[in-house]
């Protein structure tokens, strides 16, 4: 783990040292200051990815050893929402990526999906104290992506999926480039290493998705991935590939730019 996600997680063991009450707030606040954080994105995106690659089975992103909260990452593609529900225990979540409408109801599912929903940005952090029924919709344009703390004060100690279907996969691989963009797009101190580590878990037209977003890095490491991803695909179409590729590494050396040969 990295340095500034293994700071977070320090701190998050005295918040829950704090009397239970004063818990949840402590956590949003963290949370919300994290968030906020360039390189902790940056962190979270590449262990989650390096994740999603060795331990594609595995649902939950992170688990206090002491059994006392989880941490979950997920994505919201445009359109997407969950059902009114309930947790058994306090959550905190915050927004990384994109915004959410969050609709909140304490009596019944049906009040909640007509409450009047609360717009979360970027970088912004809330608590949900039960009862409360809640859902969450993206009505956005790019995929929104959260970052979840499930307090486990109860007996109930399964993933919590937000509403997703257990046997659906964790990520497609349009969220995986979302969660990979939302890294490059602020310059991540990580952001290649997570283009590498998304690139071994796509196809190929997110694959080439992937080589595009190494172009506003590094030239020479987007021309070694796109040659591999010619190769990769092969026949007509990776033949067109290469010569796009070939073009791109003529005009990296007419320009100085220092670049990579694809092995």
């Amino acid at each position: 783990m990295g340095a500034v996600f293994n700071e977070f997680i320090a701190g998050l063991n005295e918040d829950f040292d704090l009397h239970v009450v004063a818990r949840p707030n402590a956590v949003r606040d963290r949370l919300q200051r994290a968030i906020a954080s360039t390189d902790f994105r940056a962190q979270c995106a590449r262990m989650l990815l390096e994740q999603h690659v060795w331990a594609s089975q595995v649902r939950q992103f992170f688990v206090d050893p002491r059994q006392r909260y989880s941490l979950q990452i997920f994505c919201w593609p445009p359109g997407f929402g969950n059902d009114p529900h309930c947790h058994e225990t306090w959550t905190v979540a915050g927004v990384m990526a994109g915004s959410l409408l969050v609709f909140r109801s304490a009596t019944s599912a049906a009040d909640c999906r007509a409450s009047a929903p609360i717009l979360a940005r970027t970088g912004e952090a809330g608590v949900l104290i039960p009862p409360q029924f809640h859902c969450l919709r993206n009505d956005g344009d790019e995929t929104a992506i959260t970052f979840h703390l499930f307090s486990l004060d109860s007996a109930e100690k399964r993933p919590n999926l937000e509403g997703r279907p257990a046997a659906a996969p964790r990520f497609d691989d349009d969220d995986v480039v979302a969660i990979v963009r939302m890294v490059v797009e602020r310059r991540g101190v990580e952001a290649a290493d997570c283009i590498h580590a998304a690139f071994a878990a796509v196809g190929p037209t997110a694959k080439l998705d992937l080589v595009k977003l190494m172009l506003k890095l590094d030239s020479g490491a987007a021309i070694a991935l796109g040659r591999t991803l010619s190769r990769l695909v092969g026949g007509p179409d990776g033949g067109r590939l290469l010569k796009l590729v070939e073009r791109l590494e003529a005009v990296a050396q007419g320009n100085g730019v220092p670049y990579l040969h694809g092995s």
